[in-house]
């Protein structure tokens, strides 16, 4: 089972002692799913954290990332097929990657830690089915 990963999954795990997304993360630790991710994923948790002078919380969060056991990156390249697509469904340009990722990955489930990260029009991520 595939399961998309928003960045926010990362962020409230190192920032939180104890949460869901923790719970979530040693679960995909214990192969119980296959994490995905998007390369944006890395981009956001760089910025994210450098911006707050937390640098080396960034680097340790990265690694941890790379161990997670047959995570997928999806990358850039791999979104070629799905430019032009979904941005009129999307409540923020930025959030495609993550949507695009989803899709190439081939994921069962895609999870958030808040409804305001991704709010779409009509979009059924909880309605995917093998044609995508």
């Amino acid at each position: 089972m595939n399961v998309y990963l928003d960045t926010n999954i990362f962020l409230i795990f190192v920032e939180e002692d104890i949460s869901n997304c923790e719970i979530i993360l040693r679960a995909a630790e214990n192969s119980l799913f296959t994490p995905v991710i998007s390369f944006h994923t890395f981009n956001e948790i760089s910025k994210n954290l450098k911006s707050r002078n937390l640098k080396d919380l960034a680097g340790f969060l990265l690694f941890y990332i790379w161990s997670l056991p047959d995570i997928i990156v999806v990358q850039r390249e791999q979104f070629k097929k799905y430019e032009k697509q979904y941005s009129d469904l999307v409540a923020d340009i930025d959030d495609l990657p993550h949507i695009y990722a989803y899709f190439e990955g081939e994921c069962d489930y895609f999870v958030i830690s808040s409804l305001c990260i991704v709010l779409y029009k009509q979009f059924p991520l909880h309605k995917r089915t093998q044609q995508g």
